[in-house]
């Protein structure tokens, strides 16, 4: 049986057992998808994210972000964690693709189902600080599913549902639906 390390992550906060936790997974080498997300599945957080090599030169590392349920192609909070999980754990020591811009401050490229997301990772005395730049500016991509079922999906009446103002669906990675209320 084939045994790996992850750091249990809290991301967004200056404490421990504080933030959004996160599990990631450094060096897993070769491991099916179905094997990720039942490992996501069984350790039930938000997110749960596996390093990989760079699959190209312009990348730093690439990784997989899992649900419980599903694969994501992008997400911030994991984004985040991921790239100061692997300057604690000295990554990007051995890494490609690291920029080092002063001291203090260096640039990393995870690469990601929607592409490169760059990650500019500083210090500030003892606080660490990961900055994503979103690999994509949100589209648009439809319309709602329609008052009716908006309002049952909310647990609302259909009158709750601002109907002067359009739903609509963008996408940046990971569709999102805006569904406005009076």
């Amino acid at each position: 049986m084939k045994s790996l390390e992850y750091v249990l992550a809290d991301v967004f906060t200056d404490r421990r057992f504080g933030g959004n936790q996160l599990a990631v997974f450094p060096q897993v080498g070769d491991l099916p998808t179905e094997l990720m997300q039942v490992i996501a599945r069984e350790l039930n957080l938000s997110e749960t994210v596996f390093v990989f090599p760079p699959r190209s030169a312009d990348l730093s590392f690439s990784i997989r972000i899992f649900t419980p349920g599903a694969e994501l192609p992008f997400a911030g909070h994991p984004t985040i964690g991921t790239a100061l999980v692997l300057e604690a754990v000295g990554a990007l020591k051995n890494a490609s693709n690291v920029r080092q811009v002063d001291e203090s401050t260096s640039d990393i490229v995870l690469g990601e189902g929607v592409g490169p997301v760059p990650v500019r990772l500083s210090a500030s005395g003892v606080v660490r600080r990961a900055v994503l730049t979103s690999p994509r500016i949100p589209a648009r991509i439809g319309g709602g599913p329609g008052v009716a079922i908006e309002a049952e999906l909310l647990g609302l009446h259909e009158t709750d549902i601002a109907v002067e103002t359009k739903t609509r669906s963008y996408s940046a990675g990971v569709p999102f639906t805006i569904i406005p209320l009076h």
